[in-house]
């Protein structure tokens, strides 16, 4: 930073050099498309007004006239761009004057100033020592006033977290007698502020009972012990959804014991009724889905359920019928199952 400011304030010092109007240049570049060479010549470019005349190192004169396009400074130096009648544009600086000739002639020439500058009109004048000298002590000035900005800013920093956590307490006090139970569901961290790419400043498990002061945005501002911070609404509830959802737990579990006391009972009942139609044994092979031949389509349809198609055929030896499941055939005749198959 210190040199940059130094080429700026000697770039201003010796503006008169940049201005003069006669360049003098004792070696130049020339580029095309093929590649770069170098000229070792003594070529001079005038500026008059808004004239301008060019000696090109091959030995051509240029000349025309000149209109400025940008006057700017970059990196201490001050460049100067003007475009030319004849199609190109010159750029002028402290230690170059560039010649773009591409669009004319596709050839372009870097003149090197070094210390050739010369002036036709206006005498050269060297930086004064002492005038350097109070620049650099200027730099000097500016670089303490630069670290003690920083140095001030960085307290300042410092002051605007412990004024915001101050403020953050006092919120939380003010807020005390309006405080309200959250139900910690999962296990979860306490930010410092409402995000969760902020400062982590404790953890809480789950099944745990906090203070919350108030919602803001999708955070709740708690307390837990000593700390104060910010949880995301997420990872708890209130005390009156968890009471909603403790409520409803109760209910399908009820639900659940209700179900299976009425199935109980209904298995009961249909065992008291098995048992008085068939007697024990049978009632207990039925209510265990057993087969065997010789039982009647009832049990049957009492053992396996109902048939998903029956087909019965009438000849002269008697009725025949079958009863067809999912997985197997059954063969009656008259009422009295005879044989059964897999489908």
């Amino acid at each position: 930073m210190k040199k940059t400011i130094l080429l700026f304030a000697l770039s201003l010092l010796s503006i008169s050099v940049i201005l003069s109007q006669d360049y003098v240049s004792h070696r130049q570049l020339y580029t095309t498309y093929e590649g770069q060479g170098e000229y070792n010549e003594k070529r001079i470019i005038n500026f008059n007004g808004n004239k301008f005349k060019a000696e090109l190192p091959n030995g051509n004169i240029l000349q025309g006239t000149i209109t400025l396009e940008s006057d700017e400074i970059k990196e201490g130096k001050r460049t100067r761009a003007y475009q030319t009648d004849k199609g190109c544009v010159i750029a002028i600086n402290e230690d170059n004057i560039f010649l773009n000739l591409f669009k004319t002639d596709k050839i372009a020439y870097t003149y090197y100033l070094g210390s050739y500058i010369e002036s036709a009109e206006v005498e050269e004048r060297e930086v004064d020592p002492q005038n350097k000298e109070s620049i650099l002590q200027t730099l000097d000035s500016l670089q303490l006033l630069k670290d003690e900005n920083a140095r001030r800013a960085k307290e300042i920093d410092q002051q605007i977290t412990e004024t915001n956590n101050k403020l953050l307490a006092i919120e939380v006090e003010r807020n005390l007698k309006e405080g309200f139970p959250l139900y910690v569901n999962n296990d979860c961290n306490i930010y410092k502020e409402r995000a969760t790419y902020s400062e982590k400043i404790g953890s809480l498990k789950a099944g745990t009972w906090i203070m919350g002061f108030k919602k803001e945005s999708n955070y709740y501002l708690v307390r837990h012990d000593t700390l104060n911070g910010y949880i995301s609404f997420m990872d708890v509830a209130t005390a009156e959804l968890y009471e909603a959802r403790l409520k409803a737990q109760n209910e399908k579990k009820q639900a659940v014991q209700l179900a299976a006391q009425r199935s109980y009972a209904s298995a009961q009942k249909r065992k008291e009724h098995l048992t008085d139609k068939y007697g024990a044994s049978v009632a207990d092979k039925l209510i265990n889905g057993r087969i065997w031949l010789g039982m009647t389509k009832a049990m049957l349809i009492e053992s396996q359920g109902s048939p998903t198609e029956r087909k019965k055929r009438v000849n002269v030896y008697g009725t025949s019928e079958t009863f067809i499941y999912s997985r197997y055939f059954f063969f009656f005749t008259e009422d009295v199952l005879t044989s059964y198959s897999e489908r």
